[in-house]
This record gives structure tokens, sequence and C-alpha cells, in this order.
């Protein structure tokens, strides 16, 4: 009864299967992190004209009645266009909410004032 000289090239064989594995699986996370770096880089350009798109858009708007449109399910235009200025027509209108008063709607441009008390209008 001597030793088996033979479990060395099953041990080989297996060795060399398992190193044959590692070097695909290493290829494939290669591959798929160059794919997910692609992926993040095009996001993240999205992601910059989307914002900047939002913010040039939205600078007179205020984040409420963004919000409030949203939910109704109207556009960033039909947004826009429910907080104009009933006088000059303008969309520099600032939307002050006082909890003593209420709302006071604000023209920028011709300084024209609106108070909605508990959602009531009453011109000043």
């Amino acid at each position: 009864m001597g030793r088996k000289r033979d479990k060395e090239e099953d041990n080989h064989e297996q060795n060399e299967e398992i190193i044959k594995q590692l070097k695909a699986a290493n290829r494939r996370l290669k591959s798929d992190n160059q794919r997910l770096k692609s992926e993040i880089a095009t996001l993240q350009e999205a992601f910059k004209k989307t914002s900047i798109y939002i913010k040039n858009n939205t600078d007179q708007v205020s984040v409420e009645k963004i919000i409030e449109g949203v939910k109704k399910g109207s556009n960033l235009e039909q947004i826009k266009k429910s907080s104009k200025c009933e006088k000059c027509g303008s969309t520099n209108v600032k939307d002050l909410a006082v909890p003593t008063v209420g709302r006071i709607l604000l023209c920028g441009d011709c300084k024209h004032r609106k108070v909605l008390k508990n959602e009531k209008e009453e011109k000043i």
C-alpha cells in the first residue's frame, strides 16, 4: 500500500479550472464596471441639464405651487401661467404665506398686491 501519486494531477486540473473560472469572472466584472461607469456619466450629464433647466425656469415660482401643480397633473408652463400678475401679466409673482393673514401675492414688477384670507380674495 503506497501513496497515490495521481492526486496531484487531479488537484492541478481542479486548480486550473478554478483559475479559468476566476479569470472569466474577473473579465465579466471589468466589463460590467466599464458599462456602469458609462451609465453614470450619461446620467450625471442628464441630471446636470435637468437641474439647469429647472433652476432657470422655476426661479419665480414657489416650491409649494410646483408641488400642488404636479399633484394636479399640470406641467411647468401651466403652473407658471397660474402665477401671473393680474395687473401686468408678469410671472415675477411671489406667494408669501403669512399665518395670521393668509397668503399674499406680490408682483415684483408693478408691486401689485393681493391678499388671500383663507383662500378668499381681497385686493389691497
